[in-house]
């Protein structure tokens, strides 16, 4: 069976592209109990990045928890989760503890108000607590939930072990009503974390970075940031001259790896598109089967993104158009506003969203440009 040089989601080992420096920054962090923010538009490899990173740290004694808050849509579920996560880093810590110390476990859980009850699990004995009302001792509960993060760090610290908690799609919070209390509690105990580091990341980048910026919310500079950008391209060439060798055992030419990153304009998704197709192949692609493969993916993404576009007002599609044909250092300087025959207020209102939404970015030139290369070409290939 051939290896998976391309996957379309976490990418590791093998398939994980340098970004050398954003893993040692991070390691360092991690080292440190310095909690991190990875900030990156949507499928820019946040989560491979964090993978990556946690399985080259992770040891006997250092523990890494992953959880999602995709599905928190009350209150209930984001305490289910992260105590959780909770619950798994506990386990694995306490796998060798005596009768007498989960005796002592409990008793401090219990301390402040969570039911936590001791299960039998083969040789070794695990935790489990109460998310529901029919139990005699009450749930999990928001106003606990720093006081059992902070347990989770008090047992590591004693233990020796090490901890990375990361939490994403923490920007889920946001939408919550209890979003600032649940904040508050995280924060807690995140400040006074000795043992545990945290990681923070999450597929909307605005509500995220608002999440850590914001001086009124709870984690206000409280973490270290890692802003995540489009790989080098000589960093992309090496990793494809490699792929070439583990799927081939030659090597592809340098005018296909160019048109590769021209297409896909280093998009980390799209690489990955493209090549999974290409390295489907018996053989390196040629330069000239490069475009019909690109075009084979656009065609795959863009009933999403069309239907995204459609959304648009007409000045937001109309800024689009101009950015996917000729990117813009000034989209409020007069010769822009000339050409999309707009308003100064009404191109600033509208270049504001497309922002926010991560749908347009500033390219390695500066230049203003669309986001997302499948729907630029798009664009393009329309006139």
């Amino acid at each position: 069976m051939k290896k998976d040089i391309f996957p379309q989601s976490i990418a590791s080992g093998y398939a994980f592209c340098n970004r050398a420096d954003e893993r040692r920054q991070l390691k360092s962090h991690i080292n440190r109990v310095n909690h991190t923010v990875l900030v990156a538009p949507r499928r820019y490899g946040k989560s491979s990045l964090s993978h990556q990173v946690a399985s080259e740290w992770e040891s006997a004694r250092r523990i890494y928890i992953k959880i999602s808050l995709y599905s928190a849509y009350d209150e209930e579920t984001a305490l289910e989760l992260i105590a959780k996560g909770i619950q798994q880093a506990v386990r694995k810590m306490t796998s060798g503890f005596s009768m007498d110390d989960f005796r002592t476990l409990l008793a401090s859980f219990s301390g402040f108000g969570l039911n936590a009850s001791l299960t039998t699990e083969g040789a070794n004995f695990g935790i489990t607590f109460n998310f529901g009302s029919d139990s005699k001792t009450p749930a999990v509960s928001l106003t606990s939930l720093g006081e059992l993060l902070k347990s989770m760090d008090k047992i590591a610290l004693k233990g020796g072990w090490n901890i990375v908690f990361e939490m994403d799609e923490f920007q889920q919070l946001s939408s919550l009503e209890t979003s600032y209390a649940i904040e508050a509690q995280i924060r807690d105990a995140v400040q006074y974390a000795r043992a545990t580091a945290f990681i923070f990341l999450g597929s909307n980048r605005h509500l995220l970075e608002q999440m850590f910026s914001d001086k009124s919310r709870p984690f206000y500079n409280l973490c270290r940031i890692i802003r995540l950008n489009r790989i080098a391209a000589e960093d992309y060439r090496s990793h494809l001259h490699d792929a070439a060798g583990i799927q081939w055992s030659r090597n592809i030419s340098d005018e296909a790896i160019d048109r590769i990153l021209s297409l896909t304009e280093r998009h980390p998704f799209y690489i990955n598109a493209l090549c999974s197709r290409l390295w489907a192949e018996p053989e390196p692609p040629k330069p000239e089967a490069v475009a019909p493969a690109w075009s084979m993916v656009v065609d795959e993404q863009m009933p999403v993104l069309r239907n995204d576009f459609a959304r648009l007002s007409p000045t937001q599609k109309a800024i689009l158009n101009q950015l996917a044909h000729y990117p813009e250092a000034y989209v409020t300087g007069s010769g822009f506003l000339n050409r999309l025959g707009k308003a100064l207020s009404t191109v600033r209102d509208a270049f504001g969203y497309l922002k926010n939404m991560d749908m347009v970015y500033q390219n390695d030139a500066g230049l203003w440009a669309v986001m997302d290369p499948c729907l630029s070409f798009d664009l393009r290939r329309q006139r």
